[in-house]
């Protein structure tokens, strides 16, 4: 997609920001969710101009820098009409929630399980499936039965975890742990790996891109496959159209 045409798309209304985390560090995951708004016909736009939705500069105490941030997000969202932002990171999307009363937000998942449900397609049976709940979908968000009821209509059996939806575990990426404390970050990480491993689904997914960063790369060396959930979805329509 040109940039003229990121601009105009959708004339403006429907923008899907990816965080920064997803564009600066994971490039194909932001391709994937791309890739899945133009499969169901979800019209969007890309911003050209940039900003960080201001959680960890919150979180570290900068309110005048957020602020700041802020405004210029703000200023430059509805330059281009903005007028709904579907997200694909839990954190970006409780941060609009909660500091940009200025537009609608709309996680990307919800979006897909509804067109998939208008549908009413039948997906093949697939193999077993185990679900990490991140704490900005799950805890902040309430966000609990989505991925599972996207997961099950997709032809996956779910298995569940010791620790699942309100008593799941941190991945040990969040809350500025990764960065300051990096050796006490994998060890909560590895807690996670192991129970992942418990279940014997061989496959491990979860809806943010920090953990989904911070649980592939514990996994290494390990049988246990990570996959962000936008992928194993473009996995089941790939197989369901072959």
């Amino acid at each position: 997609m040109g940039l003229l045409e990121k601009i105009l798309s959708g004339k403006g209304k429907t923008a899907y920001y990816p965080g920064c985390l997803t564009k600066f560090v994971l490039p194909e995951v932001q391709g994937n969710y791309e890739n899945l708004l133009r499969k169901f016909k979800i019209k969007f736009i890309e911003v050209p101009e940039f900003y960080c939705c201001g959680s960890p500069v919150l979180n570290a105490g900068y309110e005048a820098d957020f602020l700041e941030l802020r405004e210029k997000h703000v200023n430059t969202l509805k330059e281009y009409g903005v007028e709904t932002v579907l997200f694909s990171c839990p954190s970006c999307y409780t941060m609009f929630k909660k500091y940009y009363p200025e537009f609608q937000p709309k996680l990307i998942l919800r979006e897909i399980l509804d067109k998939l449900e208008e549908r009413e397609s039948d997906f093949p049976k697939k193999g077993r499936i185990t679900f990490h709940d991140p704490c900005h979908l799950g805890r902040y968000s309430g966000e609990y039965d989505l991925p599972r009821k996207l997961l099950t209509l997709l032809g996956y059996e779910i298995i569940e975890m010791r620790h699942s939806r309100e008593n799941s575990l941190c991945c040990g990426g969040g809350g500025g742990l990764r960065s300051n404390y990096p050796e006490k970050s994998k060890q909560v990480s590895r807690i996670r790996i192991d129970e992942a491993e418990e279940t014997g689904a061989g496959l491990l997914t979860t809806a943010c891109p920090m953990c989904y960063l911070q649980l592939k790369e514990t996994a290494q060396n390990t049988d246990l496959k990570v996959k962000e959930i936008s992928e194993v979805i473009l996995d089941a329509l790939k197989q369901k159209t072959s």
